[in-house]
């Protein structure tokens, strides 16, 4: 399984090796050898690096034979879009009128090149990064303050891969793109409510 990244030079293809910061099973044993050692201590079976394996391997036993809860059953669609020609006060209204908290930027081929928070455009008109007696201006286009690698997922990817990087990758969003095209999108609320409906969901982020 793969999951793309889209930019302004086009897209790239990451296996989850390189997504992921590390395995389940490394954080596992980090936890165990933060516990008490010596020759008088002996630790809990819970923590011994053997028993991490065991229960682990328990996991993916059972996780196996759940139903898949893919990322189009989960994610909002149509999309609000903007596109590279927009401002930064186009994109704020858009906030406000629609009250969510993610735009995807489409370039002039219609393919996705960036996306935008509201708390990316509050950031630069707040003026915090900009040199002294500089004033931001919301007329500026989004270009210039928008994330310009995205992190996309084709529809039927497992929802469960995509919890666990909204949690390593500290992002709130994933745009849902099939064939270049864009599908819907997946926020950290759409997880949660996938969670209240779907109890199958069972998350090992």
């Amino acid at each position: 399984m793969t999951f793309t990244v889209y930019g302004m030079s086009g897209p790239d293809h990451w296996p989850l090796e390189k997504l992921f910061k590390q395995p389940q099973l490394q954080a596992a044993e980090k936890i165990s050898k933060l516990r008490p050692t010596g020759p008088d201590v002996v630790p809990p079976q819970s923590y011994q690096r053997g028993h991490s394996r065991q229960v682990y391997a328990r996991i993916d036993k059972l996780t196996e034979g759940q139903s898949l809860i893919a990322a189009k059953q989960l994610m909002s669609s149509p999309v609000i879009t903007v596109s590279t020609r927009n401002s930064i006060q186009d994109a704020l209204n858009l906030f406000k009128r629609f009250g969510f908290r993610h735009l995807p930027v489409l370039g002039n081929n219609q393919i996705i090149t960036g996306i935008l928070s509201d708390r990316d455009a509050l950031h630069f008109l707040s003026g915090m990064d900009l040199p002294p007696k500089k004033s931001p201006s919301p007329d500026l286009s989004i270009v210039n303050i928008m994330k310009r690698e995205v992190l996309t997922a084709s529809p039927d990817t497992d929802a469960r891969y995509i919890a666990r990087l909204f949690v390593e990758r500290r992002i709130g969003a994933m745009p849902i793109v099939d064939s270049g095209t864009l599908h819907g999108i997946l926020t950290r609320s759409d997880i949660l409510t996938g969670i209240m409906k779907h109890f199958s969901l069972n998350l090992w982020a």
